[in-house]
């Protein structure tokens, strides 16, 4: 009996999903929580502050700590990114339950991700 490969394994079509997946259909949730209550406090105090801000345009998106899709290979590799915050102008403002570039049509304006022992 041979070891299987994870190479090959992540490239069988098996894997693959259905091109392009929707974010009904993409993981959103890794079940790993926040490094520590001091990032999260960050985190939501730039998310709030930004959701302020959008309250007075008609368009606009604020998310934190969710899954961004940028590619289709991306999801072949199930390589998920979720940065801590971003933001995406014009676009529909509601509620996603991961950014899918393919589906939104365009990609963030603003990203950043707060370093901590274990993403510096």
């Amino acid at each position: 009996m041979t070891n299987p490969n994870p190479i090959t394994e992540v490239l069988d079509p098996v894997y693959l999903p259905e091109w392009p997946p929707t974010q009904d259909e993409l993981p959103y949730d890794d079940g790993e929580p926040m490094e520590s209550w001091r990032h999260r406090c960050q985190m939501d105090l730039l998310i709030s502050t930004t959701q302020t801000w959008l309250q007075q345009r008609p368009d606009g998106f604020v998310g934190g700590n969710m899954f961004l899709y940028y590619s289709l290979e991306q999801t072949r590799g199930r390589n998920f990114k979720g940065p801590d915050y971003f933001v995406v102008l014009g676009v529909p403002k509601g509620e996603r339950k991961s950014w899918v570039i393919w589906e939104q049509g365009k990609g963030p304006d603003v990203v950043i991700e707060l370093l901590s022992p274990s993403t510096a």
